[in-house]
């Protein structure tokens, strides 16, 4: 599985680094809220400078060094 990824338009000077992690299973509609948000979020609003946007399915410690870098990790998951 990889994971999806969406970048703000831009390039990052000294501005806020956000991460927003969408969590969750697509093949289980009760485990698919982070996915959905992200399909619409994506398909609705441009990504702000700053914002990246992930489509992680399941959230695992592969993601920790990259955590470590944000000034804001916003997780969205059922």
């Amino acid at each position: 599985y990889s994971s999806q990824v969406i970048r703000g338009k831009g390039a990052m000077t000294a501005m806020k680094k956000i991460a927003v992690f969408c969590v969750g299973n697509r093949l289980h509609l009760d485990d698919g809220v982070g996915p959905a948000v992200y399909d619409e979020v994506f398909r609705r609003f441009d990504i702000p400078e700053g914002v990246e946007m992930f489509d992680l399915g399941v959230l695992t410690m592969d993601m920790i060094n990259y955590v470590d870098t944000c000034d804001a990790v916003i997780t969205v998951e059922k």
